[in-house]
C-alpha cells in the first residue's frame, strides 16, 4: 500500500514503543519490514497497472488521469472501510495478512481480468457514440472496475497496522507518522526498483509475478506472526501489547473546537489535491529540464517520494509525541507554499545547472544521477513538509487510541480524494488554461491561503501570537506571488537535455540564454496536455519542438517528412485509406494528400501540436483544411486499436524511442495489431533514427518488425533518418506506375523536384537494404514487446553518442543489392542506365550523400564515359570530398566533349577561385563570356572574383555590365554597390544599394550596406534607420551591430551602445573585434550596465 498524494509513508523501528519481550521486539520489527515492503509492492503494481491500462485506454492525459484517480480511489475507499473495522479486530495483524494475501491473489489475475476489460472496452467503443467527457468516464469505471479490489485492500494497510502499533494516545502521532513514512520509503524503493531493474530485465508479467509472490509471502508471514502473539498471549508475556482500552481518553491538547477541526480536515484534503498540482507540475516543468525518458520520470517520482518519506518520519521523531495547537498545520502550509513559490523564478536557472553535467561527461549514468539531484533541488523542501502534514493532522484530529483505525483512515480517505480532485484538476484544466507557471503560482495561493484562514481561526484555540504571525505571512506571501518573474521561454524550450553537448562545447562556463542562438524567434509556445510545444524560427527555418526537442523542420528535416508520405504511396498499387501516426508539422500527411486517396487520419496525441502545425501552412499546403484529412487527439495504439475499418497504408511517425510511452509505438504487438488493420497488400512504414541510437537497438527494432511483416526494406531520409517499410506480401517498385502517378499529380511532381528527384524512379536513391540483407543484419537481435519494453531502457543510454556513421558503416556491409526488385516484366535495362544512375546522384547528392552519390556517377560514366551531365556533377562532388585534381579533370573532359557549353568553365573557375587561383578563375569566366555573350553570370562571377582581389574598378565594369543585361537580378546591383565602396564612391554605391533595395526592401545584406554607405556620407539617422531594419531581419548581422553601437554612443547614448555591443558579444563570442569594442566601451562607462537577460 503507498499514496502520493500529500505525503505517504509510516514509521521506523526505532520508533515503536518498547515491548514486554524480545520475540515480541523482533515480531514487530518484521512486521514493520513487511509493511515498508509493502510500500514497495504498492508502487510497482501502479506502474505496472498504468503500463497495461495504458496499452488498452491509450497513454493521453485523460487515459493516465482515469488511471491514476481510479488508483486511489480504491485506497481512499479501503482506508475508510477498513479502518472502522480495525478498531473493532483483536487480531489486526491477522487482518493485515489475510489483506496482503488478498492482494497478491487478486493482482495474480489482473492479466486476465485486463483481457477482458479490453474486450468490453471495444465493444462499448464501437457501439456507442461516445463524447469525450462520456468516453472518459467509460474508461474510469472500467479502470475502477479492475482497480477496486486490491486498491481498497492497500488503502486498508495503514489503518490496520496503525491500530495494531498504536497502544497510548500520547504516542499516536508518532507511530502513525512513522508507519505512513516506513511505507512512503518502501515506496521509494518500488519506485527505484521498477523503473531501473524490474522493468527492464523482467518486465511486465515476470515483475508482476515476483511483487504477487512478495505480496503472499507477507501475507503468509502476518498470519505467523498474529498466532506466534496469540500464544504469547496465552502464556501472559504479551500482555502489553494486547492491553488497549477502547475507551482510551482522548489525546491531552489535542482536542480542537468542531469547526476548527473541519476546517483541519477540510484543509488537509486541499492539500493533497494541491501535492497532485504540484507533483504534475514539477514532472511537467523538469521533463523540460533533465527530459522525458523513463530514467528521467523514474528519478523525478523518487526525489518526490523521498521528500514525502523523510518528512513525515522527522515530524513523527520529533513532533510526533506533542500536543500541537491547530496553527501548527497552518504554519506547514505556510512552509509548502513559500518554499515552492521561492524555486519557481529558478526554473528557468536549472538548465544552466544541467548543464554543468555536460561540461563534465557525456556518460549516461552521471546524467541520470544529475536528473535526480536536478529534482531534488525543486523538490525537497517543499515535499519534506508535505510529508509532515499527514503526521500533523492524524495528531490533531484522532480522538484515542480507541478510534485510530478509524481516524486513521478517515483522514487518510480525505487525503487521497483531494489528490484525485488534484489530479484531474492539474492535468485537465490547470495547465492547458493557464500553463506551468501558473498552475504552480496557483498551488502555492492554496497554500498560502490555507495558511491564512487556519491561522485566523486558531486565534480563539490560543492566546499567542504565534497564530497572527502565521496568518500574516501567508497574507503577505499572497500578496508577493505576483511579483514572481516569468521564465524564459526561450531557455525553457532550449532542449538542454538533448543539445547540452552542444551548448556545452559552445563555451565555457556561459549561461544557457548566452549560448543558446540569439537569432532564434519564438513564435508559438504552449504548455498542452501532456508536452510544451513550441515553434521556432531561425532564419528561414522554422522548427517544432516538443518539450524542446525538434521533432520537425523545414530545413533538413523536410526529405524525411516528404518521402515518409511519398514512399509508401507511390509503392503501394492503389492506396485509398491512410493513417498517420503523428502529426508534427503536417508534412507527411500533405504529402500523403497529394495522392489519389480517399481518406487520410492522422492520429495526434497532443492538441497544441495541431495548434503549432498552423505555423507550418505553407509547407504542408494547408493541410488541416483537406477534407480528405481528418485530424483525431487520441493515442495512436489505441485508435488503432478501436478501428475496424481496413487500411491500405500506416505511417508511424513517433518521437525517438528513448522518451518514456514512445517505446510502445515500435513494439512487437503493436506491429501485430497494425498487421490485422490492414489490407493484404496494405503497407506499413516505421521511422527510426540512426543517430543517438545503438546499433543493437537498431536490429531490435528491425528484428522486432521483421517477426510481424516478413517483406521489409530499408530505406533513408534525411542523414540519420530510416524508414522501414513492411508488408504481408513481396513488395516491388513499378516504373510506369510510378511516372503515371506523378505525372497525374502536380503536388507530387513539385515535392519530388524538391528533393532533387526529377525522375520519379529517383526515389530509388533513398533505398539502403533489401529482404535478404535485413534478414541478415537482424539476426539474432532481441524483441522489443509490450511485456518486456527492452528499447525504451536501452535507447537512453545512447542519447550522447554519435552512432550514425557507424551504422551507416555496419549496414553498407551488409549490402548486396542497390535496388528493390522490380515489378514482373520490367526491363531492369533501366536501373543500368547513366542517364538514370546520374539522376539518383543528383537525389543523393541534394541530401548531401556524397560518397553514394559518387559512385552512381562513377557507374554512369563506366557505361558512358561521354555523359557530360555526369562528368560535371561527379567533379562537384569531388571537389566537395576535397580532391581538386580529380574535379579538374572531370570539368576539363567535359569542356572537351563539348567546346560550346559554358557551364564546365563555370565550374572550373569556381574551382580554381576555391584554390587561390584567381587568374585562371578568370579565364574560365572570361571563356564563359564568350559562349554565353547575353548571360549575366559571367559578369557576376568576374565582379566578384575582382571583388576579392580588390580590383574594385573592374569590379564594377564587370557588375555594371551584369546589371545592364539583368536589370532584375539583385545580385547584381548588389556586386555594383561593394565595388563602389570599396573604391570610395559613396553616392554611386547609395545609388546602387537604393536600385537593389527596389527589388528586396528586406534583402538585410543590403539594408546593412545601405546604412554602412548613408555613415560614410554622414547621414546618421537614416544610417541608423538602415542598420535597424538590417538587424531586425537578421539579428546577426555583426558589422551593423557594431556600427550602430557606434553611432549610439557618438550620440551620447553610451547604455544603448553598450547594449548593443552585449548582443554582438553574445551572438558572436568569438569575434575579436566585438570584444575588443565591448571591453572599450565597459572601460568609458561612468556607471555599472546589468548584462542583457541578468
Amino acid at each position: 500500500m503507498t499514496e502520493r498524494a500529500n505525503g505517504t509513508a509510516p514509521p521506523l523501528a526505532a520508533q515503536v514503543a518498547p515491548v514486554p519481550s524480545v520475540e515480541e521486539r523482533q515480531i514487530i520489527r518484521a512486521i514493520l519490514a513487511c509493511f515498508f515492503l509493502s510500500g514497495a509492492t504498492g508502487l510497482v503494481y501502479e506502474v505496472i497497472w498504468t503500463r497495461m491500462l495504458g496499452l488498452v485506454f491509450g497513454h493521453t492525459v485523460y487515459a493516465v488521469s482515469t488511471v491514476l484517480a481510479a488508483f486511489m480511489g480504491g485506497l481512499a475507499a479501503g482506508s475508510i472501510l477498513f479502518g472502522r473495522l480495525a478498531d473493532r479486530s483483536h487480531h489486526p495483524i491477522r487482518l493485515y495478512g489475510l489483506l496482503e494475501g488478498g492482494i497478491g491473489l487478486y493482482c495474480l489475475a489482473t492479466p486476465a481480468l485486463l483481457r477482458g476489460v479490453e474486450g468490453v472496452y471495444l465493444t462499448l467503443h464501437r457501439r456507442l457514440d461516445f463524447s469525450p467527457s462520456a468516453f472518459s468516464l467509460t474508461q474510469f469505471l472500467l479502470a475502477f472496475g479492475i482497480l477496486l479490489v486490491p486498491t481498497t485492500l492497500m488503502g486498508g494497510t495503514l489503518p490496520i497496522l496503525s491500530r495494531f502499533l498504536v497502544r497510548e494516545s500520547e504516542t499516536l502521532g508518532r507511530r502513525v507518522g512513522g508507519l505512513y513514512a516506513l511505507n512512503t520509503f518502501g515506496a521509494v524503493a518500488g519506485a527505484y526498483t521498477a523503473g531501473f531493474h524490474l522493468l527492464p530485465v523482467f518486465g511486465l508479467q515476470r515483475s508482476l509475478w515476483l511483487v504477487v509472490t512478495l505480496n503472499l509471502g507477507i501475507g503468509v508471514l502476518a498470519i505467523v506472526f498474529d498466532r506466534r502473539l496469540e500464544r504469547l498471549q496465552v502464556r501472559g508475556a504479551a500482555s502489553a501489547l494486547e492491553r488497549t482500552d477502547a475507551s482510551a481518553p482522548s489525546l491531552p491538547g489535542s482536542r480542537l473546537p468542531r469547526p476548527v477541526a473541519v476546517l483541519v480536515l477540510t484543509l488537509f484534503g486541499i492539500s493533497g489535491g494541491v501535492s497532485m498540482i504540484y507533483e504534475v507540475g514539477w514532472t511537467r516543468a523538469l521533463s523540460l529540464v533533465v527530459g522525458s525518458s523513463t530514467y528521467a520520470f523514474s528519478t523525478m517520482l523518487v526525489a518526490f517520494l523521498v521528500g514525502l518519506a523523510a518528512g513525515s518520519a522527522l515530524f513523527a521523531r520529533w513532533w510526533g509525541d506533542r500536543a500541537l495547537p491547530a496553527w501548527s498545520f497552518a504554519l506547514l502550509q505556510l512552509g509548502i507554499g513559500a518554499t515552492a513559490a521561492v524555486v519557481l523564478p529558478y526554473f528557468d536557472r536549472l538548465p544552466d545547472l544541467f548543464l554543468v553535467a555536460f561540461r563534465v561527461t557525456r556518460d549516461s549514468r552521471v546524467i541520470i544521477l544529475a536528473q535526480f539531484l536536478v529534482s531534488g533541488l525543486v523538490m525537497l523542501l517543499p515535499t519534506l513538509l508535505m510529508g509532515a502534514t499527514f503526521p500533523c493532522a492524524v495528531r490533531l484530529l484522532a480522538r484515542g487510541a480507541g478510534s485510530v483505525g478509524m481516524d486513521v483512515g478517515r483522514v487518510y480517505a480525505v487525503n487521497t480524494l483531494g489528490a484525485i480532485l488534484g489530479t484531474i484538476a492539474a492535468g485537465f484544466v490547470l495547465i492547458p488554461a493557464w500553463g506551468l507557471q501558473h498552475s504552480l503560482t496557483a498551488a502555492s495561493l492554496l497554500n498560502l491561503l490555507g495558511a491564512t484562514t487556519l491561522g485566523l481561526a486558531s486565534l480563539r484555540e490560543s492566546r499567542r501570537a504565534f497564530p497572527l504571525a502565521v496568518a500574516g505571512l501567508a497574507a503577505a506571501g499572497v500578496a508577493l506571488l505576483p511579483a514572481i518573474p516569468t521564465w524564459d521561454r526561450n531557455v525553457m524550450a532550449s532542449g538542454v537535455v538533448v543539445y547540452g553537448p552542444q551548448y556545452a562545447a559552445g563555451g565555457q562556463g556561459g549561461r544557457l540564454r548566452d549560448l543558446a542562438p540569439a537569432d532564434v524567434e519564438l513564435l508559438f509556445y504552449r504548455d498542452g496536455l501532456g508536452a510544451t510545444v513550441s515553434v521556432h524560427r531561425r532564419g528561414d527555418e522554422r522548427s517544432l519542438r516538443v518539450n524542446g526537442k525538434t521533432d520537425a523542420s523545414t530545413g533538413q528535416d523536410m526529405h524525411t517528412q516528404l518521402m515518409l508520405g511519398h514512399l509508401p504511396l507511390l509503392l503501394h498499387p492503389a492506396p485509398r485509406k491512410v493513417l498517420v501516426i503523428g502529426l508534427g508539422s503536417g508534412v507527411t500527411a500533405a504529402a500523403v494528400a497529394q495522392h489519389p486517396v480517399e481518406a487520410v487520419d492522422v492520429v495526434e496525441i497532443e492538441p497544441a501540436v495541431v495548434e503549432a502545425a498552423t505555423f507550418f501552412a505553407r509547407e504542408n499546403r494547408e493541410v488541416l483544411r483537406n477534407p480528405r484529412v481528418r485530424v483525431h487527439i487520441a493515442d495512436g495504439r489505441n485508435f488503432l486499436l478501436t478501428r475496424t475499418a481496413p487500411l491500405d497504408v500506416i505511417i508511424s511517425e513517433p518521437s525517438n524511442p528513448w522518451m518514456s510511452g514512445i517505446g510502445n509505438l515500435y513494439a512487437l504487438d503493436f506491429y501485430a495489431m497494425a498487421a490485422r488493420r490492414l489490407q493484404p497488400d496494405g503497407l506499413f512504414v516505421q521511422w527510426i533514427h540512426a543517430y543517438q541510437l545503438d546499433i543493437e537497438d537498431l536490429r531490435m527494432v528491425v528484428a522486432t518488425f521483421r517477426q510481424v511483416f516478413p517483406h521489409v526494406s530499408l530505406w533513408s531520409g534525411t542523414t540519420g533518418d530510416f524508414l522501414l517499410v513492411g508488408s504481408r506480401r513481396p513488395v516491388s517498385v513499378d516504373p510506369s506506375r510510378l511516372r503515371r502517378r506523378t505525372d497525374s499529380s502536380p503536388g507530387i511532381r513539385q515535392d519530388l523536384d524538391r528533393l532533387g528527384m526529377s525522375d520519379p524512379l529517383a526515389i530509388l536513391a533513398d533505398f539502403v537494404l533489401a529482404e535478404p540483407d535485413l534478414a541478415r543484419f537482424s539476426e539474432g537481435g532481441l524483441l522489443n514487446t509490450d511485456d518486456l519494453p527492452l528499447l525504451e531502457f536501452s535507447a537512453p543510454f545512447s542519447m550522447y553518442r554519435d552512432t550514425s556513421a557507424l551504422t551507416m558503416r555496419v549496414l553498407d556491409r551488409f549490402r548486396t543489392s542497390r535496388f528493390p526488385p522490380l515489378y514482373p516484366g520490367t526491363d531492369p535495362v533501366v536501373l543500368n542506365d547513366p542517364a538514370f544512375r546520374y539522376q539518383l546522384a543528383v537525389a543523393l547528392e541534394k541530401k548531401g550523400h556524397l560518397p553514394e552519390a559518387q559512385r552512381f556517377l562513377d557507374d554512369a560514366l563506366s557505361a558512358d564515359p561521354r555523359h557530360i551531365p555526369s562528368l560535371l556533377l561527379r567533379g562537384q562532388v569531388l571537389r566537395r570530398l576535397g580532391f581538386p585534381l580529380r574535379a579538374e579533370a572531370d570539368f576539363l573532359r567535359a569542356a572537351q566533349l563539348d567546346p560550346r557549353d559554358a557551364g564546365p568553365y563555370r565550374q572550373l573557375g569556381r574551382l580554381y577561385a576555391q584554390q587561390g587561383l584567381p587568374d585562371r578563375a578568370g579565364d574560365a569566366f572570361r571563356r564563359m563570356q564568350v559562349l554565353d555573350p547575353g548571360a549575366a553570370e559571367p559578369h557576376l562571377l568576374l565582379a566578384r572574383l575582382y571583388l576579392e582581389g580588390r580590383r574594385w574598378e573592374k569590379a564594377a565594369a564587370e557588375a555594371g555590365r551584369a546589371t545592364a543585361l539583368a536589370p532584375r537580378e539583385l545580385a547584381a546591383w548588389d556586386l555594383l554597390a561593394q565595388a563602389h565602396a570599396g573604391a570610395g564612391a559613396w553616392q554611386e554605391a547609395r545609388a546602387a544599394l537604393r536600385q537593389g533595395l527596389a527589388l528586396a526592401p528586406r534583402h538585410p545584406g543590403m539594408l546593412e550596406q545601405f546604412g554602412q554607405v548613408t555613415l560614410q556620407l554622414g547621414e546618421r539617422d537614416e544610417a541608423a534607420r538602415a542598420l535597424r531594419a538590417a538587424l531586425t531581419v537578421n539579428p546577426r548581422a555583426l558589422q551593423a551591430r557594431l556600427s550602430l553601437a557606434r553611432l549610439y554612443r557618438e550620440a551620447g547614448e553610451r547604455r544603448r551602445g553598450l547594449e548593443e555591443l552585449q548582443m554582438a558579444v553574445r551572438l558572436h563570442p568569438a569575434s575579436p573585434e566585438a570584444l575588443d569594442e565591448y571591453e572599450r566601451a565597459l572601460a568609458n562607462l561612468e556607471a555599472p550596465v546589468t548584462r542583457q537577460g541578468q
